[in-house]
């Protein structure tokens, strides 16, 4: 990270095996219409608190990453796109950052405003969408087309 990536911070988060580390960028936020936006996947060594490896995960023209979440099982990565209500999915278990945004997958979510993402106790993932609302993803484990076992507007 530089200087200027502090300010841009959305959201940080560990992975449950404490080796990965995501930092969301919003530096769009302010934008009508962001461009150029990104996340960054580190390496993390959960001994030491070092910080490493690190691999960029961009978002061209269409918005910018708030919230970001990793599977219980560690191996996939759930982005929130507030700007197109949209929750991107990466395989992060290949390591490398080619096969990581080759493997996206995008769940979309209409007519809602999306702006964060949580694991939950019993291992879901849960979505804030529009002040009112939780989405959950109830098998964040399952990668890819799979992932659309989702409960949306689960509460008020």
């Amino acid at each position: 990270m530089n200087e200027n990536d502090g300010e841009n911070i959305a959201a940080i988060k560990v992975n449950a095996t404490n080796n990965l580390l995501c930092q969301t960028n919003n530096k769009g936020r302010l934008e009508k219409n962001p461009a150029n936006e990104f996340e960054k996947l580190f390496d993390f060594d959960n001994l030491t608190g070092q910080i490493t490896n690190t691999r960029e995960i961009p978002l061209l023209s269409d918005g910018y990453y708030m919230g970001c979440e990793f599977s219980p099982d560690s191996k996939l990565l759930f982005l929130i796109d507030k700007y197109s209500s949209e929750v991107h999915q990466f395989d992060v278990s290949a390591g490398n950052i080619a096969p990581i945004i080759a493997l996206k997958f995008v769940l979309p979510m209409s007519n809602t405003c999306l702006s964060g993402i949580q694991i939950g106790p019993d291992l879901k993932l849960y979505l804030t969408a529009d002040f009112t609302y939780l989405h959950v993803i109830n098998a964040p484990n399952v990668p890819g087309r799979l992932v659309v076992a989702l409960s949306p507007n689960k509460f008020f």
